[in-house]
């Protein structure tokens, strides 16, 4: 695999993704989802950072690795006099347990007897190994990074792959309640009430927004009067309209750190609503059927906060379509992987 998603973000300037390649990463992300909600597995960290994207200049990537190889198998052999007895013993030994493998087991044996004279070679007499590779070759060592070559990504050369499954768990063996990273965290994750697969589902859809628009969905900040949490909810209910019913308000451990017995928000008073349409044509110019949810690969959000449905696209409101209003978003950052 290649790089992330967000190297893809940042080669485009923060300006969002076209469309259609905004689409097809979608859908390859939630088929992804699809598969491992289907056997039973929650991601619970699903990001920008998360998300891979297929090395599309594997021929490239495989010349220069094996042009690195050969620099490093060609300064080895001009250096062996340059080596102390000690280090010369152990080339002995490795070369005389590679003298029985296959031909394929043998040069991968070489490969990393030229990696321990190298760090020899620097200990010893101050060399630098992959400066020399990298002079032999003509290109860095490592190879080049896919980054570097963004530019020439063809549409139909985009696969995306889920990756970092560190914090993944069984939806049946939960081990904590801390999960999601702040921006594409869920609001029933914030509560502290009941959580399952929907959470990746919440988190895609932030993500995938972000694709589009090289924003945060929701980029929260506390203030002297309320928490990050709290402003958290209240970007929420700004966009998807109305507050969450009052039983679902209440349901969480948290909630009354966050809503009065009325199911009201206790220290954000002040809402300007802002529906997601009005988000995509007034912020980022986007035409009505550009700007609609599901042409963006968004879930669709017309249902009440709490209703659960399947994973693979059919989300109800848990599906996270809200945005920052202008007065509360003071511009881009990136919070860490573990933000309060």
């Amino acid at each position: 695999m290649g790089e992330n998603l967000l190297a893809l973000v940042k080669h485009h300037d923060y300006n969002g993704l076209p469309l259609p390649l905004v689409r097809r990463l979608s859908r390859h992300t939630l088929s992804g989802l699809e598969y491992i909600h289907s056997r039973g597995v929650i991601h619970t960290d699903v990001k920008l950072e998360n998300v891979l994207v297929q090395r599309h200049d594997f021929a490239e990537l495989l010349c220069e690795a094996r042009r690195a190889h050969r620099a490093f198998m060609e300064q080895k052999k001009g250096t062996v006099d340059l080596l102390s007895k000690a280090q010369k013993k152990r080339m002995k030994k490795k070369e005389k347990k590679t003298a029985g493998k296959a031909p394929e087991a043998a040069a991968a044996a070489a490969a990393d007897e030229a990696d321990d004279k190298g760090e020899a070679d620097q200990e010893d007499k101050g060399g630098d190994a992959d400066e020399a590779a990298a002079e032999a070759c003509g290109r860095p060592v490592p190879p080049v990074r896919q980054r570097e070559r963004f530019d020439t990504l063809d549409f139909c050369q985009v696969n995306a792959k889920l990756a970092d499954f560190g914090n993944g768990v069984f939806s049946n063996r939960k081990v904590t309640d801390d999960i999601q990273t702040r921006q594409y965290r869920s609001p029933e994750v914030i509560i502290g009430t009941a959580w399952d697969e929907t959470a990746d589902v919440w988190s895609a859809a932030c993500m995938i927004f972000e694709l589009a628009t090289g924003d945060f969905l929701f980029d929260p900040h506390a203030d002297d009067g309320w928490s990050r949490d709290e402003d958290h909810l209240a970007l929420m209910t700004e966009l998807l309209g109305d507050l969450p019913p009052r039983e679902w308000a209440l349901s969480g451990k948290y909630s009354k750190e966050f809503f009065n017995n009325s199911g009201k928000l206790k220290h954000i008073k002040s809402l300007k609503y802002w529906a997601l349409i009005d988000v995509l044509k007034e912020k980022y110019s986007m035409s009505q059927d550009r700007g609609r949810g599901r042409d963006l690969g968004l879930p669709d959000a017309d249902a009440d906060l709490g209703a659960q449905s399947e994973a693979h696209g059919e989300r109800s409101a848990e599906a996270p379509l809200g945005a920052a209003r202008a007065r509360r978003r003071p511009g881009r950052c990136r919070a860490g992987d573990a933000a309060p």
